[in-house]
């Protein structure tokens, strides 16, 4: 990875958060507790980045520390430019080929998993949402 140019994607990235955000609610060590922490779960995400205009969704993301995700298809990006993290805790499990999958509800599972983390987070209808950086209003 180019240094020059990751020094200017971050620069870039600040100044949006300074410009457009209030506060910072995650920093690069939570996020990666919170990568480590669901990691073996077979969760959707959708991220939404303070440099991207709508949310894009992920089946798998990782850390790699210290500043980075690596996900799926999008490739390496840095933590700071989450703005929020949403986690659908609804499992699709295969019940066979004539059959709809049955829905398992984890929602409780990952509730308890990022408490005991300490990962603020709400829900927002029947997802969770992790905000990284409070939007100006």
């Amino acid at each position: 990875m180019n240094h020059q140019r990751l020094g200017s994607e971050e620069a870039g990235v600040r100044a949006i958060i300074a410009r457009d955000f209030t506060a910072g609610l995650m920093n690069n060590t939570k996020w990666a507790e919170l990568a480590n922490c669901l990691q073996d779960l077979p969760l959707k995400y959708r991220f939404k980045w303070v440099d991207v205009e709508n949310a894009k969704e992920v089946q798998t993301f990782r850390s790699v520390p210290p500043r980075f995700f690596d996900s799926s298809p999008f490739g390496p990006f840095l933590t700071l430019s989450i703005e929020w993290l949403e986690i659908d805790p609804q499992v699709r499990v295969p019940r066979g080929v004539l059959q709809e999958p049955a829905i398992e509800d984890r929602t409780a599972e990952v509730a308890h998993r990022l408490t005991s983390i300490s990962v603020p987070y709400f829900h927002d209808g029947h997802k969770l949402r992790i905000v990284g950086h409070v939007r100006k209003t």
